[in-house]
């Protein structure tokens, strides 16, 4: 599900008993009309590399009826961990690499019209609530875009804080926050720079583990004592991150439109190096697609797969479009430390979320626009599996994260009947937590 399926939605206009929720105690704390304002901190050093040029230059797919990825279903060992009480969303999660999973549901009281929004940790086999302050000024509106898991005793969130003006929420004025869940009590901050204003939590910020993007764009790294910051260089912003510890790699590209020149770059302790990713295309539907490259997964500096699709725009289509298959195609590009190879699905697929799989393989979230399937790589070959999700029903899948320094990977998402994804919260769907080990 999670970002290609927003695109989806355009193009195509038993279970586990949780144990009850606890509530940790909460303790409000005193804070000015926004919290405690502080400049981004700086920092983090930037001495960049070179880039390196893609090659090839450019990747041209197969014809429609051939490829090179064609997935065989197998049975797989992903389990249901928990359907979660009073959630019928996920809207981000992390992994703590003691095995604390820190989530944000969505929920809807279907009789009160109520909505509720958590940030729950699963650990010990239990939920946990910790419910957050307001920090901004009366009237404001807070939003918790993600969450960045470091232990099961700390956890960061990302947001924006947004004043309401008469009566009018101020998207213009919003400012970036940071708040600190240390050992069950919440600090915050908010950023005065110019770089972290104006800033939708639910798109324009990214987190994994101790590093964060945001805004124009910025980089954050928590360094074990404190934050440390700098802006990145050019103008594209950033799509997604991925790896763990001192691999860590980043997506660059224009997340609201397709990627003229998409970039990969990975971090090398003082700087970034740039890696520049082929063109994808090739007229295999008679014109040239557009490129969606979505996501990166790092086995190893020299193992790193950037996973998407292409797609041919509405203007090409007849006036069968709407009752026609999914005109896209996935695409998977690996990058060996030296070269791209790119590997084509097949049609009417695309690729969202993708991790590795903790042997030197790679699990990817595939889908029609609808409920999603997992593909897996491993030894070369492709296999596909359906989490468990129940008779009569569907699993879509928001995000995968693996636990740091293993094997375990996690799936998130919600368990519905409809096999459409809806795109809004729906009080008949079931917030839901997945993993293989």
């Amino acid at each position: 599900m999670g970002r290609s399926l927003l695109v989806l939605v355009l193009l195509l206009a038993g279970c586990t008993t949780s144990p009850p929720l606890k509530e940790t105690p909460h303790h409000p704390q005193a804070a000015t009309p926004y919290g405690t304002n502080v400049p981004l901190p700086g920092g983090l050093p930037q001495h960049d590399l070179p880039p390196l040029k893609a090659k090839p230059a450019r990747c041209v797919q197969p014809s429609s009826t051939a490829g090179d990825i064609r997935p065989l279903y197998r049975r797989s060992g992903w389990v249901k961990v928990s359907t979660l009480p009073r959630a019928n969303l996920v809207d981000d999660f992390d992994v703590a690499p003691d095995g604390a999973v820190w989530m944000q549901t969505q929920w809807l009281d279907d009789a009160s019209g109520r909505q509720e929004t958590q940030i729950r940790r699963w650990y010990a086999n239990e939920w946990q609530d910790f419910p957050r302050p307001s920090i901004g000024p009366p009237g404001g509106v807070n939003y918790v875009g993600v969450l960045g898991a470091a232990s099961a005793r700390q956890v960061w969130a990302f947001g924006s804080t947004i004043e309401r003006v008469e009566g009018v929420i101020e998207m213009g004025n919003s400012r970036m926050f940071l708040g600190t869940l240390q050992d069950g009590r919440w600090s915050d901050v908010v950023f005065t720079a110019p770089e972290t204003r104006g800033i939708q939590a639910e798109v324009g910020i990214l987190a994994r583990g101790t590093w964060a993007f945001a805004g124009d764009p910025v980089a954050l790294h928590w360094d074990g004592s404190g934050w440390k910051s700098h802006k990145l260089r050019g103008t594209l912003g950033v799509v997604d991150v991925g790896g763990e510890g001192d691999n860590i790699w980043a997506l660059r590209g224009d997340r609201d439109a397709p990627a003229d020149q998409p970039t990969l770059i990975r971090w090398m302790g003082r700087g970034w190096q740039p890696i520049l990713l082929p063109a994808l295309g090739g007229p295999a539907l008679g014109s040239t697609p557009e490129a969606f490259p979505i996501d990166v997964a790092a086995n190893a500096p020299d193992d790193v797969w950037v996973t998407g699709f292409v797609e041919w725009g509405m203007d090409n289509e007849d006036d069968d479009y709407e009752d026609g298959p999914l005109r896209a195609r996935p695409v998977a590009l690996h990058w060996d430390g030296a070269a791209w190879t790119c590997l084509w699905g097949p049609m009417s697929w695309v690729f969202d979320d993708a991790e590795p799989d903790g042997r030197g393989g790679l699990w990817v979230v595939a889908s029609q626009g609808g409920a999603a399937e997992l593909w897996h790589l491993s030894g070369g070959r492709w296999t596909r599996t359906r989490l468990p999700a129940g008779k009569g029903q569907h699993a879509f899948v928001s995000k995968l994260v693996k636990r740091a320094g293993t094997s375990e990977v996690y799936a998130a998402g919600y368990i519905g009947r409809n096999v459409d994804y809806q795109g809004s919260i729906d009080p008949s769907q079931h917030a839901t937590l997945w993993r293989i080990r």
